[in-house]
């Protein structure tokens, strides 16, 4: 059974063989290769259709084609004279003959009509009637083809350049697709309304991709034009997707009936695989084979895409690190702030606390004198009841027992108001001491204050800079009240106000102690747990105090604000950084 097995496999391979002999015995094969390129400026030139029909020509030489004259910068008239010439050819060989049109130039669709046209090198003033009159109407060029009835036909238009200068909206640089034409193939560079690339040294894409695949073995069209396709694709990254429309009953080889039938096999088991190993095990296998180029270009392809995907991971790597390290010196900088914050409250409290000493000493120092005036006053007026009984005394010329007894008590009263003036001295002179103890304190309290609220501006400006910052500071945030700690745009408007709109950063401490703006520090007020406040902040133009009621709610906020002499007010919202 194996051995007649091997011998079918040998009669089969061997009829395919001689009926590709025999085709191309019989098969006539003609081809007309246009090229325009040399274009009025106010079409825009192009550098690469001259080359396209050679690269073109040589390769269809190689598979049997009689290569007519090629037409190079053609006016309408000589674009379908050459067409007529080669339907001619075409009906003189018979039954079997193959025609291959290609066409290398300018090429758009009018969106009036939406007819595809060809456009000629002497046409000129793009997207006016006259220029479309001129041009060569694709569904003429199809009509006259048509006139081959027995004969199969492809027709390839590598048009749609993007240098096409077209001054309205009203055109497209792109072809509309054709309806099935039976008997012919037709392929469109690009797919319908998009453009086609005239870049390259040599040739255009497309026509090194359509070259190439002549020069392969054993392609029928459908393989080869769809190689043309993922060659293109390839090598333009995607920017152009040439299309088809298949109007042949049969497949057509144009570079000879294939031999290899395992190659076919194989390249359909790797054509869609993501894989670069897949395909070179294709070439490893067959490096000459029908897909070799393809293969070669997709392989290329999936190893950039490697490349650029393992860019992207280093690049996130080292992303992720520089953040991580930026995130450590951040939260650095806000624990400083932090500490610069709480400093400057504990400052603040102790400057309020030397303040109420200094004015409870002041308090104390009054009271003190007072009492020693009091004291003075008294001891006054017993010296001078004394003076009295002594002058009493002396004019008498005697003294009674009770003026004797009246005299001493007064003698001890003297003494005791003596005492008492004398410790309402030291009281005072000890309050003096204690009011002076108290002022110096209380100056020493403003200046650690002052400078403590300057170190404290300077580290929260990391804060309303940088909204990680903003960011950390809120996933740290207590709860209660001092969940609203951190900074705040406070965005205001209004319409009565010599600032219409304007933005001003709210600065919350831990104890939920609303200190004002950044760049000026206000009396603190105290925000509800319920997200509640009231401020005093003085007007930027004239320093009088304005009113801000308002209530926070977790990220965002909003209230009313007016001036305290009621001329003006607005409405304001408030964003957490």
């Amino acid at each position: 059974m194996r051995i007649i097995s091997r011998l079918l496999l040998a009669l089969a391979m061997l009829h395919v063989a001689l009926s590709a002999d025999v085709a191309s015995a019989t098969e006539k094969r003609f081809a007309l290769l246009i090229g325009n390129q040399s274009y009025d400026a106010s079409v825009g030139a192009l550098k690469n259709p001259h080359n396209d029909i050679a690269l073109i020509g040589d390769a269809l030489k190689k598979q049997g084609f009689e290569v007519l004259t090629p037409v190079k910068d053609a006016k309408r008239s000589a674009i379908l004279g050459a067409v007529r010439e080669l339907t001619g050819k075409l009906n003189v060989a018979g039954p079997g003959a193959v025609g291959f049109l290609y066409y290398s130039g300018h090429g758009a669709a009018e969106k009036d009509t939406n007819v595809n046209d060809l456009i000629p090198v002497d046409a000129k003033d793009p997207g006016t009637a006259t220029f479309w009159d001129e041009s060569v109407k694709l569904d003429d060029v199809l009509r006259l083809l048509d006139g081959a009835r027995s004969a199969v036909k492809f027709v390839v238009f590598d048009a749609c350049r993007n240098e096409l200068q077209m001054p309205t909206r009203d055109t497209s640089k792109g072809l509309v697709p054709v309806a099935e034409q039976q008997g012919m193939f037709v392929a469109f560079a690009s797919a319908p309304g998009r453009t086609a690339s005239d870049r390259g040294e040599k040739s255009g894409p497309y026509a090194a991709a359509l070259a190439r695949e002549f020069g392969r073995t054993g392609l029928d069209h459908l393989n080869l034009f769809q190689n043309v396709k993922e060659a293109v694709i390839s090598t333009t990254s995607g920017a152009q997707h040439p299309w088809e429309s298949n109007g042949l009953s049969r497949r057509i080889y144009l570079t000879g009936e294939p031999t290899t039938p395992a190659d076919i096999a194989l390249w359909d088991s790797v054509r869609t695989s993501p894989d670069a190993a897949s395909l070179q095990r294709y070439l490893e296998r067959f490096p000459k084979g029908v897909f070799a180029s393809t293969a070669l270009l997709m392989i290329e392809r999936l190893n950039a895409e490697q490349a650029q995907r393992k860019a992207a991971e280093q690049f996130e790597i080292e992303r992720k690190a520089l953040d991580a390290k930026q995130s450590a010196e951040l939260r650095a900088a806000l624990d400083d702030a932090r500490q610069a914050r709480e400093a400057a409250l504990n400052a603040e409290r102790q400057r309020a606390a030397a303040e109420a000493a200094l004015a409870t000493s002041a308090k104390t120092m009054a009271a003190a004198t007072a009492e020693r005036d009091a004291a003075a006053a008294r001891e006054a007026d017993l010296r001078q009841a004394q003076r009295k009984l002594e002058a009493a005394s002396v004019t008498s010329g005697s003294q009674s027992a009770a003026e004797r007894e009246a005299a001493a008590d007064m003698v001890r009263k003297l003494q005791g108001a003596v005492d008492e003036l004398r410790k309402a001295r030291e009281a005072v002179t000890a309050e003096e001491a204690k009011r002076e103890a108290a002022e110096r304190a209380a100056t020493e309290a403003r200046k650690v204050a002052e400078t403590t609220a300057g170190a404290r501006d300077g580290t929260m400006q990391v804060a309303a800079t940088n909204p990680a910052a903003g960011a950390i500071m809120r996933s740290e945030a207590p709860s209660g009240a001092g969940r609203f700690d951190g900074m705040w745009n406070i965005f205001f408007v209004s319409e009565t106000c010599m600032n219409k709109k304007g933005v001003f950063i709210l600065n919350i401490d831990r104890d939920a102690v609303a200190l004002g703006r950044i760049e000026r520090q206000i009396g603190g007020s105290k925000i509800a747990a319920t997200g509640t406040f009231k401020l005093s902040v003085k007007a930027a133009n004239d320093e009088k105090p304005v009113i801000w009621t308002g209530k926070l709610t977790g990220e965002t906020g909003s209230g009313s604000y007016t001036r305290a002499d009621g001329r003006c007010g607005g409405t304001f919202t408030a964003k957490r950084m």
